[in-house]
């Protein structure tokens, strides 16, 4: 699907973002499949001091996960707009987009980042500058429906389609309504960036918005090591007598084997509440195993033997399971929870009083944090982990008076 590059396509725009395009007159957008074309696109882009991006990823359907699209709206000082979406499994030379990202003088606007930019790192090794995060603003500024699409709706009228939610952008070739929904993710970024630039300044939250998205720029991609011990990461698993997670651990084990060879989702081969069930049961036979995934299962059909020997494995291994975790330090204790639940009472009041989420106060394990150590001073929670810079502006000193009145007796 080859259309030509979208600099020969921008609009022009109020800068302000009071005025939104209406949906007829939103400009089209380039699908760059080649390096030239990128660099023909770069050009406008280098005049553009906003640039906001958006990726799609495979991984929910695939083990190997990696980015399949990049979407791109530079927005130049006259407002001018220039979109495109970059496809990285095409042969184009992704790492040309590195300086402009890496640009400090480029506010770099995404909507919830934090995934996109751990994948483009993990991918391209890219450092993103300037970021702005849509969602961290929103939810800063008390808006009650975060989501891209509510902020759509809510400034532009316009409803986005959610049907490839779920689709893999890593097939090609992609329908012209696929690229259509990926493109608008990042459409009206720049204009919700202006709105809500004004709301959080209204709210005294620039300084945390701040924060919040240089975390973001410094969160790095960390190589997952294969982790033999990976099976009690599963939701019930901890709670298994010894037997059954020996049998969890092969069955587990076995997943991972089929999904890197089918490149599959591990979750697609062989969901979680299936390893439970066959890890407590331990069938012997194939009878046994229909009686625990049901007659006719897909899963049963294909992997019958492969299951039923590492079921067998694991009841003869002599492996020892790891002991289950007690939690570091001191444990909580019914005094901490008391201080706790009175903490969060104090939190949620402010989050109400001030028009955002509690999370937007404090989360709970900086709570749970401070009802174990006890900050007698606002300092002290500078040393707890977790704890931001605009936490200890605004609530140190009152999160200090609630654990001092809880300690005096007066909860």
């Amino acid at each position: 699907m080859n259309r030509r590059p979208a600099e020969g396509h921008p609009s022009h725009a109020p800068h302000a973002a009071h005025a939104p395009h209406p949906p007829e007159e939103a400009p089209a957008y380039g699908l760059i499949e080649d390096t030239e074309a990128l660099e023909r696109f770069l050009e406008p882009l280098s005049r553009c001091p906003v640039l906001a991006v958006d990726t799609e990823s495979n991984s929910l359907h695939h083990y190997r996960e990696q980015v399949s699209l990049i979407q791109l709206t530079g927005r130049e000082p006259d407002g001018a707009l220039h979109h495109a979406i970059v496809d990285p499994l095409a042969d184009v030379k992704v790492d040309l987009l590195a300086p402009l990202l890496a640009d400090r003088g480029v506010t770099t606007v995404f909507h919830g980042a934090d995934y996109d930019v751990v994948s483009l790192k993990r991918d391209y090794g890219f450092e993103i500058a300037g970021i702005y995060d849509t969602m961290i603003a929103a939810r800063a500024a008390g808006m009650p429906r975060f989501g891209l699409a509510d902020l759509v709706r809510e400034y532009f009228g316009v409803a986005l389609n959610k049907k490839f939610q779920k689709h893999d952008w890593a097939g090609r070739p992609l329908s012209r309504e696929a690229l259509d929904y990926a493109h608008l993710d990042t459409r009206y970024l720049p204009e919700i960036m202006d709105l809500l630039k004004e709301r959080v300044a209204r709210a005294g939250r620039e300084d945390m918005v701040a924060e919040e998205c240089l975390l973001i720029e410094q969160r790095q991609w960390v190589r997952k090591e294969p982790d033999p011990d990976a099976y009690l990461q599963l939701k019930g698993a901890a709670r298994l007598p010894e037997p059954a997670q020996k049998v969890l651990r092969e069955l587990h084990g076995l997943r991972e084997q089929i999904a890197a060879k089918r490149d599959w989702p591990p979750f697609k081969i062989m969901g979680t509440e299936a390893l439970l069930k066959l890890a407590t049961a331990a069938p012997t036979d194939a009878r046994g195993l229909e009686a625990v995934l049901g007659r006719g299962n897909r899963m049963a059909r294909r992997y019958g033997p492969r299951i039923l020997d590492a079921v067998a494995a694991g009841l003869v291994s002599d492996r020892p399971v790891p002991p289950r975790k007690r939690g570091e330090g001191r444990r909580f204790s019914r005094e901490d929870d008391a201080l706790f639940r009175q903490l969060k009472e104090w939190r949620n009041a402010r989050a109400e009083a001030e028009g955002v989420e509690p999370a937007m106060v404090m989360n709970n394990q900086v709570l749970q944090e401070a009802s174990v150590r006890r900050p007698r001073e606002p300092e002290d929670m500078a040393e707890m982990p977790g704890v931001r810079r605009w936490q200890l502006k605004r609530y140190a000193a009152d999160l200090v008076a609630q654990v001092a009145r809880f300690d005096g007796g007066g909860a």
